[in-house]
């Protein structure tokens, strides 16, 4: 028998909504119980979250909170169901249980892995190197940055709510506090309709009555006085855990919520690496400083922003150790000074170069905090006030060049090739070549000699939604549309087809790399290698983006949100083939941004050795694929040519396209 208060409502063993026979319990917080269910028509293992009712909650009141509940989880419905680095809704409602208790239910996908409050605890102390922070929560920070992008706030991210899959990655979890960014008002920074007191709490102090996690709680959410809610607010909650999962302990001290509101708002001791004793470039500091500031209004403005700012300054810490302790005895570091002094020195110079492009002046370098002790009481000193000085908006014509680019070698070919004059229209001469092949970030990594042997044709742009359909309409192509392998998702609207011709023009969006395979068949061509699309993208220049070395300014180079033009204020991709200033070295346009492209090959780390025409062949087990080329919603860091992003190869997104390329000569 379960016991009663592991199961309140009563739902083991029952059949929720005539259609998920609940298992089991698979968690309990303060907002209600987490079950381990079954779809019992799709076989389909599912988790379902029931909410507990505040107490006191009756008549009229009691129904619109019912009402609010289910509004504000469709509200996030397509957010989830066109982004795979959340936990995706699938069904909300109202329910009575067993023991007579009417609750509201949502329904998410059911995840096999662990969250990482788990993996975090599993690891003691000892922590995370900042390159493997960085590569942990990556999905954690796209998710939150296309959540901010569509109006939508979280209110509650913690290491609880993300969850580590098997075999890699994570997803978002519990978008139950995210609440529509509306028009800025006094009662943005109220609680939530779903913030619920626990059982037996009575209603009091709790993580609950807040609507959220007090030990995650940026100071807007203590007391309103300190400021609206936004997307900021997720900022101060991921650099949180961001600092937790390096550091292996909680970045807020307390062991009560009045305790937890004051380590929140100290404005002498901001919860940064450096408070948790840790030796950590000037830059992993800037950005924590930054993230973690008592006023919003200091704060990066949205979690893109501070991601770029993060692992930009990350690239400049080589090392995968977890950072360096003080020694609380000696004030020393636990590892040797003049490693440290070099990485200190790189890594200032990369957060020097990214606040200038910024217009901004960095802050001034913090000496680590000095060691507790037990005869000193007083709290560190204040820190400058450069750390938390608030931004300025961005003015393009500040921004200079991409500080480190990747050199390449010349090829036997010219560079600024046209497009071909044989019997390819509508692709560009590729010619052969060697460069260096790879990035900065830690999938890009390590950068290694390639040669390309052979000339290759490569379309001019990403294919459209008028070309694939005629590959439907000739049956050898399956329809796009949002799905995750044979699972179908709802058709929202989001990707194009010939129904509405103003896409015609367009990429074809929702495919799967197999999808984009056969299409390229159909038309007599094939997908372009990684090595292939990375260096048309680049060329014999070594180009940091396929334009050269500046970032972006217009939609004229890249199609991409807030860029300068009618793309940057248009949400979602636009024509192919109006980047004409972001050209490649060898003519192609579109490599930057509109949709992310398929490439052949399956996901595998990079080799330090030299090869020669590259290609990692997916096998039926291979779970992952490679995108290349960014998107229009995603960051400008995404836009480089190194830049490769592994992802399901049988997925549909809504933000995933391709190209196809064949060999020169080919009939």
């Amino acid at each position: 028998m379960i016991d009663a208060r592991e199961d309140p409502f009563g739902w083991v063993g029952a059949v929720l909504d005539a259609k998920y026979r609940v298992e089991g319990v698979a968690g309990r917080g303060s907002f209600g119980v987490v079950y381990r269910a079954r779809h019992i028509g799709l076989g389909r293992g599912v988790a379902i979250k029931c909410v507990r009712v505040p107490d006191g909650l009756v008549g009229a009141a009691r129904e619109e909170f019912f009402e609010a509940f289910i509004h504000e989880a469709k509200s996030t419905q397509r957010l989830t169901r066109a982004a795979y680095d959340f936990a995706e809704v699938l069904d909300v409602g109202v329910a009575t249980s067993p023991e007579g208790i009417t609750t509201p239910w949502v329904v998410t996908e059911w995840l096999s892995g662990h969250t990482l409050d788990v993996d975090i605890l599993s690891r003691g102390e000892a922590g995370r190197s900042i390159a493997e922070a960085v590569e942990v929560l990556a999905p954690v920070a796209r998710a939150l940055g296309a959540a901010h992008a569509e109006g939508l706030v979280h209110r509650d991210v913690k290491p609880s709510n993300v969850f580590v899959l098997e075999g890699g990655g994570a997803k978002l979890m519990d978008f139950g506090l995210a609440r529509v960014i509306g028009a800025a008002s006094p009662k943005g920074a109220a609680t939530s309709v779903l913030s619920l007191p626990p059982p037996g709490s009575g209603g009091g102090t709790s993580a609950a009555s807040f609507g959220m996690t007090p030990r995650y709680g940026a100071p807007e959410l203590f007391k309103k006085t300190y400021g609206l809610v936004g997307p900021w607010t997720d900022v101060f909650a991921f650099a949180l855990v961001f600092v937790e999962t390096v550091s292996g302990r909680p970045a807020l001290g307390g062991d009560d919520v009045g305790e937890l509101y004051l380590a929140s708002t100290n404005l002498a001791r901001r919860p940064t690496l450096r408070a948790a004793g840790l030796v950590v470039p000037d830059a992993i500091e800037a950005v924590l400083q930054r993230a973690l500031a008592v006023d919003p209004k200091r704060r990066f403005a949205d979690l893109r922003e501070m991601w770029e700012a993060l692992t930009e300054a990350a690239r400049a810490v080589p090392e995968r150790a977890p950072p360096a302790r003080i020694d609380a005895g000696s004030g020393r570091s636990r590892r040797a000074p003049l490693v440290l002094t070099a990485v200190l020195a790189v890594a200032t110079a990369a957060a020097v170069g990214w606040f200038a492009r910024r217009g901004m002046a960095p802050p001034a370098p913090q000496p680590p905090p000095p060691p507790p002790t037990a005869a000193s009481s007083a709290p560190p000193a204040a820190p400058s006030s450069a750390a938390v000085a608030p931004p300025p908006r961005e003015d393009p014509s500040a921004r200079r060049a991409f500080d480190v680019p990747v050199t390449v070698s010349s090829g036997t070919g010219p560079a600024g090739q046209a497009v071909d004059a044989g019997a390819t229209p509508g692709m560009v001469l590729v010619t052969p070549g060697k460069f260096d092949m790879g990035g900065l970030n830690t999938d890009e990594l390590p950068v290694h000699k390639v040669t390309i042997t052979k000339p290759y044709h490569l379309d001019r742009t990403e294919v459209t939604t008028a070309a694939y359909d005629e590959c439907l309409k000739a049956k050898a192509c399956t329809q796009n549309r949002l799905h995750n392998g044979d699972e179908e998702k709802p058709d929202i609207g989001v990707c194009h087809s010939m129904r509405d011709p103003t896409f015609a023009k367009h990429p074809v969006n929702c495919i799967d790399q197999s999808q984009a395979i056969a299409y390229c068949k159909f038309v007599g061509k094939r997908l372009p290698t990684e090595a292939e699309w990375e260096y048309a993208a680049r060329g014999p220049e070594g180009r940091a983006f396929p334009w050269g070395a500046g970032e972006p300014t217009s939609c004229a180079q890249a199609i991409l949100v807030k860029m300068q033009g009618a793309c940057g204020d248009h949400r979602g991709t636009w024509e192919v083939g109006t980047t004409t200033e972001g050209a490649s070295p060898f003519g192609a346009l579109d490599m930057a941004g509109n949709v992310w492209e398929w490439t052949a090959d399956a996901f595998e780390p990079y080799t330090s050795d030299p090869v020669t025409d590259p290609y990692v062949a997916p096998k039926p087990t291979t779970a992952r694929g490679v995108l290349r080329g960014g998107s229009w919603d995603f960051s400008v860091s995404a836009l480089r040519t190194g830049t490769r992003y592994p992802f399901w190869r049988t997925s549909g997104h809504m933000s995933v396209g391709f190209r196809c390329a064949k060999d020169a000569g080919a009939p």
